[in-house]
Formats: C-alpha cells, structure tokens, sequence
C-alpha cells in the first residue's frame, strides 16, 4: 500500500509536536519532520525530543537551500544531525542525490538496518523525458539507495505521464512527485502506478512542496485508500480548475456506489494534448469545462446528437475501443434550471415550457452559450446573443435564428419587459470574482437573471440582481444537474446514490440541494430524486430544484441508422456491417421522400431536429448510385491562347480527365466572342471555365435595433455576415473588371457547351439572376469559395457547404489554407458527409494530403498542374507527381495512408521511393510528404487505422518515442524513432532503422566491397566522431559504440553533446572545436545534423581545412546527394560515404514494418 506521509513544517519543535499528534489522528501513515524549518534548531536537544514522543514513524530530512530547502549551514553539520537521528531509531532518512556519495561516506558502518535511505532529486523548473529520468533513477540506484525519490515540477499536466511511465517499471521502492497545480494528479495517483508513499498537508499554510493536497482531501475527497492499479480515472478537463467543485460531488457519489474510480481537478493547457497523452483505457471520462467545451467537438470520435447539434461538448467517454465519444450535459441542466427559476414549483406541470416566446439574452458564445441558447430556442424563446468576440456571438445567433450584440449594448439593450438574462462566460468566477457582464443599473430590465458561474455561489452578478429585486438563479442548479447526466456516462449506467450532504464543503456551496439520488436501470430509465431545503437568498427566494419527489424519465431507443464506410481521419468511426459504399460524385435524387427523423432527447422527451443535425443523419443513408472516381483536372494559367491550347493537349496527353480555363490569366487581351471559340471547340478535353475576380468588399452590416426577425431575415444577415466576416479579402483572381462583362463570358461558355462554369458564392445569386433560364442542363454549375488566410472549423465549413448548396449550385467547391496539416482533417471530415458533390481542398504545402487524397474521402475532382510554374494555387502538385509518384487512380476509401513526418520534408525523396515499391507489390496504400509542426498533434489528429504507418525524420525522431505507445528495443536505447506503426487496436509502435542503415553504409564505406564478409566490423577500435545529438546523431552514436567503436559527439548546444556523449561512454565537443579536433589519424566524421540539406546547400558542420583528419566523411544528409560537406571531402582526398547508401538500407526496413513483410520488388 502507497503510504500518505504528512510533511511537519513548524517554526518550532512544541508545534512539530502537535502537528505530528493532528497527523496521526487525520489517518497519516507517517511524518517528514523537516529539521532546516526549526528555527534555531539544535540536534542533540531537539531529535529526541521529536523522535521518541512521535505517535508516527518518521522521515527526517534536512533540506538545504541549493535543493529547495531552507538549510543554508555546511554539509557536515546537517549529516551529523542526520546520523544523530538514526541512532535514535527514525524509520527513514532522505538525502539529496548531489551529495549523497559524501553522506554515505560520512555515516559509513553507522546505519541502522531498521533505517530506510531515501535519496532524492527535486527538478523546480520542469519534468525532464522518460529516459533521463530512467537514468536519474539508475544513478540514484548506484549510489545505494534504498528509496527512490525523485520530484519534478509540471509545466504541463502531460508532464506527469512521464513519471507515470518510470514509476511503473522501477524496479526499486519509488516515491515519484509532480510539484505545482498540474501535478496534482501524480500525488492522487501515486497508489496506482506504485508509488511508495506519497505527501498531504495538514492544512494548505504547511506545505513543503508546490501543489501539495491536503491530508484531508487525499482520504476524504480522493478515497486514496482505494486507490490501486485498477481503478479508473476520471476528472475535470479546465483552465481554470482550482474552483471547481465536481471532484467533492463525483467522488462522493463514487464511493457511496462502491465504483472503483477517482475523479480529479485536470489543470490543462491544451486538450487535444491531454487526450492523447493520456490515451489508455483506465484514463475512462471527463467533464470538459472552459475554456475547452468547443475545441473538445474536434477531439472526439463521435459525439451524441444534441452536443453535435450544440458544437460544445461537457462530457467525454473513453470506450473499450479507445474511441472519445462526447455528449452535451450542459443543456437540460441550465435549461430546466431556468424554467424553474421563472415558474416556480409549480412549473413542472405545465404543458408548455415557461420559455416559450420569453427573450432570452444569452452573454457568452463559448459551450455553455451554444448549450443555453440552443436549449432556450427549442423550448420556444426568442434568443440574443451577446459577447465580447461580435463575430462569436454573430455565428451562435445565425445558428439559433435570433440576434447578436456587442457586449457593450447590453447596458442600453431594453427592447421589451419581462426579459431573462443568462450569464454563460466566467466573468465574476473565483478568483475574479468582482467581474460581471452587465452594470447593475441594467439589470431592472430583466424579470431572471441566471449565472452558470457557481463558485462563489452568489456571484456579484446574482447579488446585484438581488439588490434590484429580481428573481435569481445559481449555477449551482445547473451544476448539480449537468453532473447527474456525467455519472451515468461515467459509471455506464451501474444503480447508485448521488448526495451533496455528506460533504460539508459542498454543503456550505450548495445549500440548496442536501442529496440526489440517481438509479438506472439498464440504461433505459433515469429515476432521480432531489432532497432540497428552502434557503432564503435575500429577499427573494432561489428557486427550488426539483419537487421532493421521484422522477421517473424514460428514455426511448434511438433509431439505428446506417453509417458511411470511411473513416474519419480525426474521429473515425466504427463501421456497421450492413453499411453502404457512398458515391461522392452524384447529388441526391431530389424527388426520394426525406427521412422522417426524430430526435429523442435523453431527459426532454422528442425535440424538433435541426436542418444541421437533419443534414449529419442524412448523410450517413445509403445511396444508390454507382460509384464514380474522382477527376483529375489541370489547370490552364497561360498568358495567351495559343498557350493555353497547347497546354490542354499537354494536359490530355498527361492523363488527366479535364481542364480549367483560367481566362483571368490571359488579361487585358481576352475577346471572349474571339477567343471562347477557339478555347473550347479545339479542346481536347471535358472543360471547366473559370474568371477569377477580385471581389470586393461590401459595406459592414449596419446595428441594427433589436427586432424579431423572420426566418428569411435571419439567413439574409447570415449571409452577409459571411460576406464581410468570413470571406478572404482576395479570392485569388487576376480579373479586376465589372461584374457585368465576366459574366456575359461565362454565360458564353455556356452557349458554346463548356462542361462548368466556377463562380464565388459572394455573387452567386447575382450571376444565377444573370443568366436565369439560359443555363444548358449539360452545364455544371460548380459554386465556390477560397480562404487564403485559414481553414474555418468543421462547424463553419459545413454551414458553407448548406449556404453554397443554397444558392442552387450542383457543385460544392471550397478551398482553404492549411497553417497546419491537422487543419485538412476538417476539411475531409466535412467531404465525407457532404451530399452533393464536392471538390474540397487546403491550399498550402501543408495541404498537399487534401490534394492527394481526394479519391479517399470523395471528392468530385482534384488539381494537377502541368509543371511548378503553372499552378493557380499555392501548394498543387504536378498531375505527374499524382498519376506516376502518388498512383491517384489507385487510390480509394479503403486506401492506407503512409508518410514522412518532417520539417522541412519538400527535399525528402521518400515518396518516389515508397510509392515506387507499393506499386510494385500491388500494396492498397499511398505514401506522402507530411509537413507537420507538432508530430504529437499530427498522430492524435489523424488517429484513423487507416492513417497506419509514418517514417519519422528531422526534427521528430527524439520527440516520437514520447508519442508511442510502445517501443522496439533499440528505439527505446537509443531515445529515438524513425518508424511508427499504428496497430489495429489504435496504439502507435516505434522503430528505429536508422541504426543498421547508417552503421551498414559507413562500414561498406570503410571497408569497401570485401568488409561484408569480414569476422570483425571495419569501425571496431576506430575513434568515429558524430556531428549532431539529435535522433540521426543518437542512431549513429549507439550503433558504433555497438560495433566497438570509440565515440566523440560534436553538438552546437553542448549540453546535448555532453548527454549523448556520457550514454555511450564517448566523449562531448563544442561544434566549434571541431576545427583542430585531430587527436589521432584514421578518424571517422559522421554529420548528422540538418547542415547542407536542401534548400540550404551552402551549410558544412566542419571547415574544408579540417576535414584532412578523416579517412572517411559520412553525410546523413541525402538531398542533395553530394553535399558541400562531402563535396570538400572529396576535394581533399578523403573517402565520402552519401546519405543515400543510409537512406537505401532504412527504407527498406520502413517498407517492410508498412507492409508486414509483403514480398516485393523496390525499383527505381
């Protein structure tokens, strides 16, 4: 059993006494009495004083200074009260690792066998990798220790996992800490992964470390007495967390079901990272709290119909199969919150909700706003949204039909009587809590005021409201609501007993609610009950909760639908046997009957579907089309017609399937009665015809004064809300002309027979009045819209897609820009769910994916250009590189995706080569260049089966091993991967191949042809100096030292070097010193830092002048294959080995873990 040691940290022995005696009685195991805290402490005196009278066993240490302790004496006056206390019996004692070589010299012979030593290490800056914290645990190991202990500092609550992962496979005692508010969860935790004891304060004035919880809240709150390897974890994902009282509620209701699970406070910065780090099946729920409700839609998998509908998620569940799966809380907790607080016990039996047609002014237009508004507009009232962000509460009032304000209207807002205001932002939360969104004198406009803030319960905003006489409701009924509907999701539904009443901290908040007790049974029924009193708030009473009574609320089945066969690449999704190949180039038969679809709400009975959500069902029907493939299409960018004509037959004789006239390309030139003809009765091939404008823009949207609006009003403002908020500036055209004379050409592509015809949505309807009845049926009419600055959210972009469906396109075309290659996945997530064809791509070298894999997530067509010089888009590739390198034709939704995960990766010549053999074998897969800023980001966000295997390169092979779930035993030694395997289970392996391509080529190089058949490898006893500690640097290192080689490490940051160097029992140099490094001759120089890559071909590790110490010069780096620095090698007469004979021998390891060993033939 984990013991919970309290940590004594009195001015005086009297009140170390005492605190030791409050220990005992709170439940400790044991007491740290940390001697450099006695003021004017004297050993001889004090020891026994302290040791003999403790009703404890005790930890003695005495902390100086340098590692955080309050000791500034010299050593040998510490050590010696140190041994005095072992000679008096103390169970343990805690020494630092700096001097703990000294200490055990200095008491040598004088420890008692009963005397555990604890040697220790505290890191007050950060939380260093696994392996230097498997290698802080070895040294400690070595010195003698009995106990490990090692302490850290989080500067991300990800950081704990690290210490998690040590502590598991330490194979000696280990007490193993994460200071500070992020770490909280390695204290609560430490029973779990196995840690030896672990720290709780008496109080939170006598801590002894950041972060420290106290005695009382590890046994009473956290129950860490049933804590052990199998118990579950769920929490609070928020920033902030420190006022939140969901852990006293879950983890009441826990313990008093007998659930083997903990629910902790989750201080996180971003929650896409906490997801994946914390990605095994123990880590089983949470609560997602601001500011992380919408960015949580992004992180699951799936999501239940009402958060989907809302686009904010308050709870997500882990199932067995690793799949996050979010559902919405928030809604029926602050709506039924509401109704009560307007109607009063009485209210529940009312036929029509107290909402209905009541204005509700919602301020906030994050998760819980969404949640608030969507649950007031389906219950019948008119909403306002109000925020800081116009634009925010611009969107959130366009999807709910209502009205948005700036937040500095509300002081004036005043429209009607009888208004409900609904605080949903975190203005006045602790420990702000003198905010408020609206001055006081603003509030008589309202009838109820609602703040879903509920620590402090009585928020400024309620205590104003209050003073103006108005009804008030605490979002500690929204609270105790939204978690009754998380306790089921976390406990799948098991009978239990959820009460507030046997905690009295969560009684002094929530006086209102004494218990509520929550039974299900199988799944299918929610019988609840509330306990409440009558609190007076004022003098206005706060409503009641619920009547004090059982509520028995049925849940009806949900209808099973087919779902699509793809899988997502963010979120995928399990596919259903019986699920149906769409077909993404053929649009909905207009004339088959909608389905009737019915939402039935978990707690509110049937609601009325949204169009979006009717849309999301729709999708997922199966059609009844054959499939078609995905076209390929090159675009024509020439300045003059006769370039262009000879450019389509370039591009007919190409492959490709048609053309883009580009006739804003051509300029001032274009006589459209002259040149349309030639254009288009020469072509070769099915033509789009394109005439690319600059728009521009329109005036801002005047404020309007409040009014109810129509329908018909409402899409009208959202539109133009589109137009002046969303649209880029540019929409990347060449045309700066009227309106008026590019569209009489394009109505003349059409007389001719053009095939389609592109135009902006932001004139669509204009055009379409234009040419009203003169559009031939064979014409295609293909709507579209360019973002060159960002790709909006799923959210947005599928609002695009229904507003371009709108206007009557047959067509959807939608581009965007990738800032970071995660930013494609909602893009084809969009793709896959869209109903009329639809072209969807990310502009940018970070959304070549987009283009490549079109065919898989069904889009109509992608673009090919016909050279470098000749795209009309940033980031397209050559329709060579898509029929010859990428094989397009092959590619289809079964297709698995391969890649090089780097940055740069443009100089990489992986894809020839990978493609090259999967072609070669017939392999179902593509392999792709994959710019990535963040190869943790990267994984998590493209979590797909499908997405099933990466080569890895600068500069992620060190950060990779952090990212797999398990690793190859050299990858593990050698801190760095270059081979990532996803499995079908979704955990991610790592490989180094590296290791055998670098060692192989550079012995070959030494050795020449012959050395293959040597006894003894040509590097044995040679002195090979490596240039880079990185994971190239790491591979190389390793593998000499494996083949007997003596090793130097050459780093521009020397502390790496020095790292690196003591790993391989080598030797660390400056990257400067390199030039009169000459200790013997014979030297063998490895590079493998990025120096002399391309587009940098001028950069060398080492001067021309010094490279005449060396036999043999190896470059890591491949592209360019003869690099400057194997360039002056040569010069020099020195034997030069490429990278290429390295990237040879790797690659084929790679394909061999891609393919499962397929069999094969590599061309080139």
């Amino acid at each position: 059993m984990t013991l919970l040691c309290v940590p004594l940290v009195s001015r005086t022995v009297e009140a170390m006494q005492a605190d030791a005696a409050a220990a005992a009685a709170a439940g400790a195991d044991l007491v740290e009495i940390r001697l450099d805290f006695i003021e004017g402490f004297r050993p001889r005196e004090h020891l026994p004083s302290l040791l003999r009278g403790c009703p404890l066993p005790a930890l003695v240490t005495y902390r100086p200074n340098w590692e955080g302790g309050q000791y500034d004496g010299d050593d040998a006056t510490r050590f010696e009260a140190l041994r005095l206390a072992m000679e008096l019996g103390v169970d343990y004692v805690d020494i630092e690792l700096k001097v703990a070589d000294k200490f055990i010299s200095f008491i040598s012979g004088s420890k008692p066998e009963k005397c555990k030593l604890i040697v220790s290490s505290h890191n007050y800056e950060s939380t260093p990798s696994c392996e230097e914290l498997a290698d802080l645990v070895a040294r400690i190991q070595a010195v003698g220790s009995d106990i490990v202990k090692i302490a850290t500092t989080a500067s991300d609550i990800a950081d704990v996992s690290r210490m998690f992962q040590v502590m598991v496979h330490c194979q000696v005692p280990m007490i193993g800490l994460v200071m500070g508010e992020k770490g909280l969860m390695s204290r609560v935790l430490s029973p779990k992964f196995g840690g030896y004891l672990t720290f709780g304060t008496l109080d939170a004035t006598k801590i002894s470390a950041p972060g420290q919880p106290t005695v009382k809240e590890l046994l009473d709150i956290y129950n860490i007495r049933r804590i052990g390897p199998d118990t579950k974890v769920l929490g609070l994902i928020a920033n902030p967390v420190k006022q939140s009282k969901s852990p006293i509620l879950h983890n009441k209701c826990l313990q008093s079901i007998g659930y083997n699970a903990v629910y902790l406070p989750l201080l996180a910065d971003d929650l896409a990272r906490f997801l994946s780090t914390y990605s095994s099946q123990d880590f089983s729920g949470f609560s997602c709290s601001l500011p992380f409700k919408v960015d949580a839609v992004q992180c699951c998998h799936e999501h239940d119909p009402v958060a989907k509908s809302i686009g904010a998620i308050n709870t997500i569940i882990r199932r067995p199969d690793g799949k996050l799966v979010g559902y919405n809380t928030d809604y029926i907790g602050a709506i039924s919150a509401i109704e009560d607080g307007i109607g009063g016990p009485g209210s529940k039996d009312a036929a029509i909700s107290p909402l209905a047609g009541r204005l509700v002014v919602v301020v906030g237009a994050g998760g819980a706003g969404k949640a608030i508004a969507y649950g007031a507009k389906e219950k019948g009232a008119r909403v306002v949204v109000a925020n800081r962000t116009y634009e925010k509460a611009v969107s959130l009032a366009a999807a709910v039909g209502g009205h948005a304000l700036r937040l500095a209207e509300l002081e004036t807002f005043r429209p009607e009587e009888g208004m409900i205001l609904a605080n949903a932002t975190s203005l006045g939360m602790y420990p702000n809590v003198d905010g408020t969104p609206i001055p006081k004198k603003a509030l008589s406009f309202y009838d109820v005021v609602f703040d879903a803030v509920y620590a402090p319960k009585v928020t400024r905003l309620l205590r104003e409201a209050e003073e103006c006489g108005i009804k008030v409701v605490s979002g500690v009924e929204m609270f105790v609501r939204q978690a009754m509907g998380q306790f089921e999701h976390f406990t799948g539904g098991i009978e239990g007993e959820w009460r507030s009443d046997g905690c009295e901290k969560f009684d002094e908040q929530c006086p209102t609610t004494r218990g509520v007790r929550v039974i299900f049974r199988n799944g299918k029924n929610i019988v609840l009950s509330l306990f409440r009193r009558q609190p007076q708030f004022g003098n206005s009473r706060v409503s009641d909760t619920m009547p004090n009574c059982l509520i028995s609320l049925a849940r009806p089945a949900a209808p099973t639908l087919p779902h699509s066969h793809l899988t997502n690449p963010r979120h995928p999704a399990t596919p259903t046997a019986t699920a149906a190949t769409p077909k993404p180039n053929t649009p909905p038969d207009p004339t088959r009957p909608a389905p009737h679809l019915t939402l039935h709400h978990q707690y509110s009975g049937t609601l009325p579907l949204p169009i979006s959500l009717a849309r999301a069902f729709t999708s997922s029907l199966p059609k009844e089309e054959e499939e078609e493939m995905t076209l390929l299409c090159v675009p024509l960018v020439a300045r003059t017609v006769e370039a262009m004509r000879a450019d389509a037959a370039a591009a007919a004789a190409a492959g490709a399937d048609l053309v883009e006239i580009r006739l804003d390309f051509i300029g001032s030139k274009f006589r459209p009665r002259e040149d349309l003809p030639r254009l288009l009765r020469g072509c070769p091939l099915p033509a789009i015809v394109t005439y690319r404008s600059e728009p521009r823009p329109s005036p801002a949207l005047a404020t309007l004064p409040y009014v109810v609006l129509s329908q018909a009003a409402t899409a009208h403002r959202a539109l133009d809300w589109f137009d002046t908020g969303f649209a880029p500036n540019w929409e990347g055209g060449q045309y700066e002309g009227d309106d008026a004379t590019r569209f009489e050409a394009l109505r003349l592509a059409m007389e001719l027979g053009v095939n389609y015809v592109d135009i902006e949505l932001k004139v669509a309807d204009k055009f379409i009045s234009f040419i009203y009845g003169s559009k031939p049926e064979k014409c295609k009419l293909i709507v579209s819209a360019h973002n060159y600055e960002s790709t909006p959210s799923c959210e947005e972009l599928a609002d695009l897609v229904a507003r371009i469906q709108a206007v009557g396109a047959d067509i959807v075309k939608i581009a965007t820009t990738a800032n970071d290659i995660v930013d494609v996945s909602q893009m084809f997530q969009v793709m896959v769910h869209c109903q009329v064809p639809m072209i969807g791509l990310v502009m940018g070298e970070k959304g070549l994916m987009s283009r490549v894999l079109s065919p898989k997530f069904g889009g109509y067509l992608t673009f090919g250009s016909l050279d470098a010089t000749k795209v009309s888009a940033p980031g397209q590739p050559t329709v060579e590189e898509l029929i010859d390198i990428y094989d397009i034709r092959r590619i289809g939704p079964d297709t698995k995706v391969l890649g090089v995960i780097a940055n740069p990766v443009k100089q990489s010549k992986s894809p020839v080569l990978h493609n090259t053999c999967l072609q070669s074998v017939g392999y179902n897969a593509v392999y792709l260049p994959l710019l990535a800023d963040n190869i943790a980001r990267f994984l998590s966000t493209y979590s797909s089966p499908d997405f099933s295997g990466f080569s890895c390169s600068l500069p992620f092979k060190v950060d990779a091993v952090q990212c797999c779930h398990e690793h190859d035993p050299v990858a593990k030694s050698i801190g760095a991967i270059s081979t990532i395997i996803r499995r079908p289970d979704g955990k991610l392996l790592g490989y180094n191949n590296d290791y055998i391509g670098a060692i192989c080529a550079i012995e070959d190089g030494i050795g020449g042809p012959g050395s293959k058949n040597a006894a003894v490898t040509p590097l044995a006893g040679r002195l090979l100096v490596v240039v880079g500690a990185g994971g190239a640097g790491k591979a190389i290192a390793y593998g000499a030292k494996e083949k007997g080689a003596r090793i130097v490490v050459a780093n521009r940051t020397y502390e790496k070097a020095v790292s690196l160097a003591a790993a391989v029992g080598g030797h660390a140099l400056r990257l400067a010193e390199l030039e009169t490094f000459r200790p013997e001759e014979g030297m063998i120089l490895a590079n493998a830092t990025s120096l002399g890559m391309y587009p940098n071909v001028d950069g060398t590790p080492i001067p021309k002048q010094a490279l005449s110490f060396y036999d043999v010069v190896f470059d890591a780096v491949y592209a360019p294959k003869v690099t400057r620095l194997l360039r002056e090698a040569e010069e020099c007469g020195v034997k030069v080995v490429s990278g290429v004979e390295m990237f040879l021998r790797q690659a084929l390891g790679q394909f061999e873990r891609f393919t499962n060993g397929i069999e094969g033939i590599v061309s080139f």
